[in-house]
């Protein structure tokens, strides 16, 4: 029984980690700031619009990297 104690609590923390980051994403798309930071590159032609979100792929990876850390250190108690 105590196995699905364990993976009961990890499912739960999985959702509301994807909860929260549903959140911030919602917040930030709104906000105009996802995407257009400095350093994101954008090329406009005639007719083709390329988008690469290289500053924010690296922001969500360290975001992503601390929180999985957190969250690891937590359940190794």
């Amino acid at each position: 029984m105590a196995t699905y104690d364990t993976l009961a609590k990890i499912l739960i923390a999985f959702g509301a980690g994807l909860i929260l980051m549903g959140l911030i994403v919602l917040v930030l798309g709104k906000a105009g700031v996802l995407g257009r930071l400095p350093g994101d590159i954008h090329i406009e032609k005639k007719n083709v619009e390329i988008h690469f979100p290289v500053v924010t792929c690296i922001i969500a990876s360290i975001i992503l990297s601390f929180l999985l850390t957190a969250f690891f250190l937590w359940f190794k108690k």
